[in-house]
C-alpha cells in the first residue's frame, strides 16, 4: 500500500486547525525515533545539518528571485522541515522545545512593534530558555517597553527599521559590549557590510545625504590606485604606471586586499543608501555576465573563431555586438 500523509481538517482551517502542522511535527518525530526511524535522520546533529540548511536557504532565494511560486511552496517546506529538526535535536536534548521557539519570536516581534496595537504585550524581560507554551494570559497590556518608544502608526518603513535596530538593542545591552556585536561571523561578506552599517546607522553614525557617500567611494578608489603605485615602485615599475599585481606584489604585507575591501565596503554604503540590496544586485550582475559571454561563446562557435587565440581587443568587439543586440 502506498504511503500517504492524511491532511485533516476541513477548508479553510488554519494549519493549526487542520493538523498538518502536527503531521509534519509527527513525521519528523518518527524519522528521529531510534526504535524504526530514518538512519540519517537518526544520526544528523545540529552541526551536522548546517550545510543542509544553508543550502535550502539559497535555493528559495534563487526561487524568489526567478519569481517561481511552484519551486518557492516548495523550498519554504525545506527550510521549515530543518527548523523543526533543529527544533527535535533540541528537545531530545533537553535544550529548548517549539514552545520556547514560538514564544521568543512572539515575544520579539511584538516588543519590537511598539507602534502596533496587538492588544497585549509580551514581558519585557525575555528570558533565556524556560518551557510552556504561548498563553495570551502571559502578557498583560502594553507596557512600559512600548510607552519609551514611538508608537505612531504613521512611522515610515525607514524609521521602522531604525526602532527595531534600537530596541533590539536595548535588549541586548546586558549580553553585548558594542552595537555591532550579534552580526553572524558566518554571513556572506556584503550582507555582513550591509548589517554592519544599518547597526551603526541606528545609533545615528551616518551620512543624512547621498553625496558623501559617492565622495568617500572616489577617495577610496584613489587609495586603492596610490597603494598600486606604491607596490609597482618597490618592484622597479616605473610610478605613473598602473599594472596588475604579479604573485612576487601580493606580498602578505601589502595594504591593497584592504584598500579594496574598503572600496567594496563603500560601494554597500551606496547600495543600502540607495534601498538596494547589494548580495542581490551583484548576483543580478554575475547572472548579466554569464548571460552576455555565453552569447560572446556562440557567436565564435558560430564564426568559426577561437576565443583562446582572439586577443582582447577581438573579443571585447564581439562584447559590444552582444550588447547593441539586446536593445
Amino acid at each position: 500500500m502506498q504511503n500517504s500523509v492524511r491532511l485533516c481538517g476541513g477548508e479553510g482551517g488554519g494549519i493549526m486547525d487542520n493538523g498538518i502542522f502536527n503531521e509534519l511535527k509527527r513525521i519528523i518525530d518518527k524519522l528521529r525515533d531510534p526504535d524504526g526511524g530514518c538512519p540519517w535522520d537518526i544520526k544528523q546533529t545540529s552541526r551536522s545539518l548546517i550545510p543542509n540548511m544553508i543550502e535550502e536557504v539559497y535555493e528559495a532565494i534563487e526561487a524568489i528571485e526567478d519569481d517561481d511560486n511552484e519551486l518557492l511552496s516548495e523550498e519554504l517546506g525545506d527550510i521549515l522541515l530543518h527548523i523543526l529538526l533543529q527544533t527535535r535535536i533540541a528537545e531530545e536534548k533537553g535544550a529548548f522545545s517549539m514552545d520556547d521557539v514560538l514564544k521568543k519570536i512572539i515575544n520579539k516581534l511584538i516588543s519590537r512593534h511598539p507602534h502596533v496595537e496587538f492588544g497585549y504585550a509580551p514581558p519585557v524581560k525575555n528570558e533565556r530558555g524556560g518551557g510552556g507554551g504561548v498563553k495570551s494570559s502571559e502578557f498583560g497590556t502594553l507596557g512600559t517597553q512600548a510607552s519609551r518608544l514611538h508608537r505612531s502608526s504613521k512611522l515610515s518603513p525607514e524609521e521602522v527599521k531604525l526602532n527595531w535596530e534600537r530596541i533590539k538593542l536595548d535588549e541586548k545591552k546586558k549580553e553585548r559590549d558594542s552595537v555591532l556585536d550579534g552580526i553572524p561571523k558566518t554571513l556572506p561578506a556584503l550582507l555582513q557590510a550591509h548589517r554592519i552599517q544599518e547597526k551603526a546607522a541606528a545609533v545615528g553614525f551616518d551620512w543624512e545625504g547621498i553625496e558623501p557617500v559617492f565622495e568617500k567611494i572616489a577617495e577610496e578608489v584613489e587609495e586603492v590606485k596610490a597603494e598600486l603605485r606604491i607596490r609597482n615602485s618597490e618592484f622597479g615599475v616605473r610610478n605613473s604606471e598602473l599594472r596588475t599585481p604579479n604573485s612576487e606584489l601580493r606580498t602578505p604585507n601589502s595594504a591593497l586586499p584592504m584598500e579594496i575591501g574598503d572600496l567594496l565596503f563603500s560601494i554597500v554604503n551606496l547600495s543600502r543608501k540607495l534601498k538596494i540590496d547589494a548580495e542581490s544586485a551583484l548576483r543580478l550582475s554575475n547572472e548579466k555576465f554569464k548571460e552576455r559571454f555565453k552569447k560572446v561563446e556562440k557567436l565564435c562557435k558560430e564564426r568559426n573563431l577561437n576565443m583562446l587565440d582572439m586577443d582582447i581587443e577581438g573579443l571585447d568587439e564581439l562584447w559590444e555586438e552582444v550588447k547593441r543586440n539586446e536593445k
